[in-house]
């Protein structure tokens, strides 16, 4: 049967009604239609102007009554119209009701007749136009928004259907089904905000209902606040226990329905990901304990096989670690598209757990799924190939491709920059890590918890960044490219801490106005919050070298400030790093001729310092002071405070060798010693042996054999705690040489080259260049290669010998060898 033509069935007809942009249709658009405006009450007109987006007019108060029924004589029409729709005469009924409209365009029942013209002819869109203008002429009719909300969702007219449903929980607030109907389409749009207070609501009004709690943890989840709902999948899990019927009272289908295996599943993996294995394993077990089902969910007996993983003990049997294998390896069986989000979980865990080659099995499946085969996946293998023994081309080739895809990704390009690094190519690897610039790190990836203060505070730097910027310096440093090192990191990390330092001044004065008092103790109060990633071993090690390059530089000055700025938080203690800037502090404080604050920074670590390499520095540093009778004074002071501190003694110690007083200097180490922990005492050993051999060696010593044995037992004793160095032997060596029993000392030199050579590369022009000491580079230098240069040290002594007993020959080819350039 052909479609009957009537007026306003195609574009441009009559009732041609088109929404515009906004949720409301335009009355405008109506144009036949004659707009009596005194036929609206106010509140009617202004409530229309708002929802047409039209800035509502103040009008005085009008004296014409409401009218929202037809006249007798239009009524009469309404039923003839009603009777043509009914004998299925669609045209006639569409002329008698555009009369009825153009006479009284304020009635809404001629617009409920003409929308279900429309729909019988399957003009949708029309008909939910002239339905929404039927609404908006009866606002109070809750079933008619609610029919329109459900027409404009099955027409994908999101806005309006939100609107509808606005609407209608305007005067049923307690309806729960059109809130989560709501909600559930600002989750759709990707409104996050609206849909996490929708789903608030809802778990407020429902909190037992699996669905809403499902749908509110994913949304929390999607804006990172795992923890809240962790804890709102805890207070579900808490109420399903309480009302978990007994097995005997309900069947297997009921308790299901309280036990819900999704929420289980949600609240093991937000578990897992905040590393709390033995909770998830436990709600797995518990899951078991209940018998709801015959057989576990394979999603949750693969995440039971990865806890029992992740609490293993060492000692655990081979039957506990088939079971777990046998749990895990289930994964196989799934489809890798359908399941590619558990694909990835299994993957990461075994990354986590330091298991890469299975790692790679499981996430190598995922290939062959088009829309996973992407950057995400690309660097979780460059990953996994990276920590291989053979896997470094593939990684690279992984790295590459995301490289290629995203330019701005970091961690592709530190993998990059790690196998360069690895061979030996050091200026590829560098120039991997500078092909990102400033804004595309910090824009890079989700914001890190570092980022920004808790105080509200926002640094120009994050830990990824970081780690990036890290990795570029230590190669430059390492490859003595102190400029780059600058160029690298100074503006970056000095706007980070004037941001820190500024916000610290602030709260001071905040602080001090809130008081009224300005006293110096007032002023001078220290704040211990520090932003986490100041605290971080990483930046204080950046900050490190950089401060060291800019002293290499000649930039002291740019490097003093920096440490200043630094050094005005009071870093936690026995922290290695933070010595470690200590140590820059006092070398560039003390070039700068500031000794207070350079010895105001050296009693920090020689205080609270565990590590020696900083306190063993130090010592070497003050032979190069030149105020021995001033350092000696501070030491003094500085015992009386803190007697039992054994680095002050050795420190004290230290300086009797230096005026070769070996007598005092003996009794000093000595003290050390009975003073000093095991982590501490090997260097001592070593000093106070040299002490006795340098004392045994002096003219006027009482008994010289005494301390001749002493030296070689404390000097045997540091070679049994260093098995694997070769500067014990070459002490030993050298102290046999001293006493002129050379046979021990040529055996012993030319065990040290023997040791040398398979601990160091072979000796070249760069091994034998010196390069910086990181914590004292304008003081001290150290070369290259340490093992190298007590080759080269071990023969030159052992020529000597060869030269002494005739064997010139030996002597030359040894030197041409280590020596000669």
């Amino acid at each position: 049967m052909e479609t009957p033509a009537f007026p306003g069935a195609a574009t441009g007809g009559d009732l041609a009604v088109q929404l515009p942009s906004g949720y409301l249709p335009s009355l405008g658009d109506i144009d036949h239609i004659a707009a009596d405006s005194a036929v609206y009450s106010d509140d009617e007109l202004d409530e229309l102007d708002r929802d047409l987006g039209i800035q509502p007019r103040k009008r005085a108060k009008r004296t014409v009554p409401r009218r929202d029924t037809l006249p007798p004589a239009l009524a009469k029409k309404m039923g003839d119209a009603n009777m043509l729709f009914v004998t299925q005469d669609l045209q006639g009924a569409a002329q008698l009701l555009l009369e009825i409209i153009r006479e009284a365009p304020h009635v809404a029942s001629p617009y409920h007749t003409l929308g279900l013209i429309y729909e019988q002819l399957g003009h949708q869109q029309q008909a939910l136009q002239v339905f929404v203008l039927a609404a908006h002429f009866t606002p109070r009719d809750v079933d008619m928004w609610r029919r329109l909300a459900m027409m404009a969702e099955e027409l994908e007219e999101t806005d309006l259907a939100v609107h509808c449903l606005t609407r209608l929980l305007r005067m049923e607030s307690n309806d729960t089904e059109a809130l989560r109907h709501r909600t559930m389409l600002y989750e759709r749009v990707g409104n996050v905000k609206r849909a996490l207070e929708g789903y608030r609501l809802l778990y407020q009004k429902v909190p037992d209902d699996p669905d809403v709690v499902k749908r509110y943890c994913h949304c929390l989840f999607t804006v990172d606040k795992s923890h809240n709902a962790v804890r709102i999948l805890n207070e579900y899990v808490e109420s399903a226990r309480k009302r978990l019927p007994s097995q005997d009272a309900a069947g297997d289908d009921a308790r299901a329905a309280v036990w819900d295996f999704t929420v289980i599943n949600m609240l093991c993996e937000l578990l897992m990901q905040m590393k709390d294995f033995k909770a998830a394993l436990s709600l797995i077990d518990e899951t078991i304990a209940l018998k709801i089902t015959l057989y576990l969910p394979i999603e949750l007996t693969i995440r039971r096989g990865l806890c029992q993983l992740c609490c293993e003990a060492p000692d655990a049997n081979d039957d506990d670690r088939a079971d777990t294998e046998a749990c895990i390896s289930r994964i196989f069986d799934l489809d890798p598209g359908e399941y590619a989000a558990l694909y990835i979980d299994v993957g990461d865990m075994y990354y986590y757990m330091e298991m890469p080659d299975k790692a790679l099995a499981v996430l190598s499946c995922l290939e062959t799924v088009p829309e996973y085969d992407n950057a995400d996946l690309w660097i979780r293998l460059a990953r996994c190939y990276k920590d291989l023994p053979d896997g470094d081309e593939q990684a690279l080739r992984y790295a590459e491709s995301v490289v290629e895809e995203h330019p701005s990704d970091i961690e592709s390009r530190m993998i990059m920059s790690e196998v360069f690094r690895e061979r030996g190519d050091s200026d590829k690897a560098i120039a991997a890590l500078k092909g990102v610039d400033e804004e595309q790190q910090f824009d890079h990836g989700s914001p890190d918890e570092h980022v920004t203060h808790r105080r509200g505070m926002t640094l120009p730097i994050d830990m990824t960044s970081l780690s990036m910027m890290h990795q570029a310096a230590k190669l430059c440093f390492d490859e003595r490219r102190y400029d780059d090192v600058v160029s690298a990191c100074y503006d970056r990390l000095s706007r980070t801490l004037n941001a820190v330092v500024s916000r610290r001044d602030f709260r001071l004065e905040k602080r001090a106005a809130a008081t009224g008092s300005d006293d110096a103790k007032q002023v001078h109060m220290r704040i211990r919050s520090i932003p986490p990633l100041l605290l971080d071993p990483l930046f204080l090690e950046t900050l490190t070298i950089l401060c060291s390059s800019l002293a290499l530089v000649g930039r002291v000055d740019h490097a003093s400030t920096l440490l200043k700025q630094t050094l005005r938080f009071e870093w936690p203690p026995l922290s290695f790093w933070a010595n470690a800037l200590r140590c820059v502090a006092v070398d560039v404080f003390m070039h700068r001729g500031d000794y207070a604050r350079a010895c105001s920074q050296a009693t920090v670590f020689l205080i609270d310092g565990q590590d020696p390499r900083p306190a063993i520095a130090f010592l070497n540093l003050v032979q190069r002071m030149g105020y021995p009778e001033r350092y000696r004074r501070y030491l003094e002071r500085a015992l009386v405070k803190w007697p039992s501190c054994p680095v002050l003694r050795a420190a004290h110690a230290h300086y009797f060798v230096m005026k070769k007083t070996y007598g005092r200097a003996v009794r000093g180490y000595l003290r050390a010693l009975e003073a000093s922990p095991d982590p501490c005492s090997d260097h001592l050993v070593l000093f106070t042996g040299l002490a006795f051999l340098h004392r045994a060696m002096s003219p006027s010593v009482a008994n010289r054999h005494y301390y001749v044995m002493r030296a070689f037992e404390m000097l045997f004793e540091y070679k049994k705690r260093k098995p694997n160095a070769a500067h014990p032997l070459y002490n030993l060596a050298r102290a046999f040489h001293t006493i002129g029993i050379n046979h021990l000392a040529e055996r012993l030199y030319k065990e040290t080259l023997s040791l040398s050579s398979k601990l160091s590369r072979p000796a070249r022009r760069a091994d034998r260049e010196a390069c910086v000491d990181m914590m004292f580079p304008l003081s001290s230098t150290r070369p290259a290669a340490s093992e190298a240069k007590i080759a080269r040290a071990a023969a030159f002594n052992l020529s000597l010998l060869y030269r002494r007993s005739g064997r010139l020959e030996l002597a030359s080819s040894l030197l041409h060898q280590y020596i000669c350039f």
